[in-house]
């Protein structure tokens, strides 16, 4: 019996003494937004963004203003010309109009502006 009390207690406090591994690794975290947001490269990184949707977004309306005359200055011609003249400027307005969302579908993808900004990031951090 007291050998068996012996063995445990030996094997306990074996058990009790091997506790001193530790680990070397030291692990930090890096929070990449807060360094995209508050340093000069990423500040203008993220201003030249959005430069360049405000740029596209102004054209665009600019564009849809432009559609929006050529259309009220046909309307106020409707009681001015013959009903086929009317029926051909609009046809030729629809024509430009679908061209031109076919152009602004093209320029204007949100897959396109996603992977723009996405290189633009990677480049940033250097992960390309």
């Amino acid at each position: 019996m007291r050998l068996i009390n012996n063995f445990f207690f030996i094997v306990v406090i074996l058990l009790l003494s091997i506790n001193n591994l530790k680990a070397e690794d030291k692990v930090a975290y890096l929070d990449i937004d807060y360094i995209l947001t508050n340093t000069l490269a990423g500040k203008s990184l993220l201003k030249s963004l959005k430069q360049n949707e405000e740029i596209k977004i102004s054209k665009f309306k600019s564009s849809d203003e432009n559609f929006k005359n050529d259309e009220m200055k046909i309307l106020a011609k409707k009681n001015l010309i013959s009903n086929e003249e009317l029926r051909n400027e609009l046809k030729q307005l629809q024509i430009k109009f679908q061209d031109y969302r076919k152009k602004k579908k093209k320029k204007w993808r949100i897959r396109n502006f996603k992977k723009k900004k996405k290189h633009k990031h990677n480049k940033f951090y250097k992960f390309d």
